[in-house]
């Protein structure tokens, strides 16, 4: 079954004139659909701009009897629904991680820039994100190496 996020459709009408079956209409700026004349062929779906139609399916209701869980006492209007989200084509995928790539490829370099031993000090002491590790031991806060037990 299928959606309309009425707050992401713009009226444009593509869908209508896409559905087969003359289960869509505009009223007032938002497309509606006719749920007792769609055909489910999601024709509108590919269509829509805006991706504001989205596919949904019911979900049957709990069976009572052993093994099933206790019914809730709160109420929740209409049926239990999942979501669906819109899938992507092939391109818009590759275009999507092409615009990603430049903003992540600098996150990871100012976060390596932070845990390297060699990114320039400790720059997370030095921002205040965290305490500098202070020695306690006294003299010889230097490398310290295992002598086999010999003093």
């Amino acid at each position: 079954m299928y959606e309309i996020d009425e707050d992401a459709c713009t009226g444009c009408g593509l869908c209508v004139e896409r559905c087969p079956t003359g289960a869509l209409s505009i009223s007032g700026n938002v497309a509606k659909i006719d749920r007792d004349l769609c055909n489910s062929c999601g024709a509108c779906r590919d269509e829509c701009p805006q991706a504001a139609i989205y596919e949904y399916e019911v979900l049957p209701a709990p069976r009572q009897g052993v093994g099933a869980p206790a019914r809730s006492t709160s109420r929740v209007p209409g049926p239990a629904v999942r979501p669906k989200v819109p899938a992507l084509t092939p391109r818009e995928k590759a275009v999507a991680v092409a615009a990603l790539l430049p903003a992540l490829s600098r996150l990871l370099i100012k976060l390596a820039g932070y845990v390297s031993p060699r990114g320039g000090g400790n720059r997370l002491a030095r921002s205040g994100v965290v305490e500098p590790k202070v020695s306690r031991a006294g003299s010889g806060a230097g490398r310290h190496r295992w002598h086999g037990g010999r003093g």
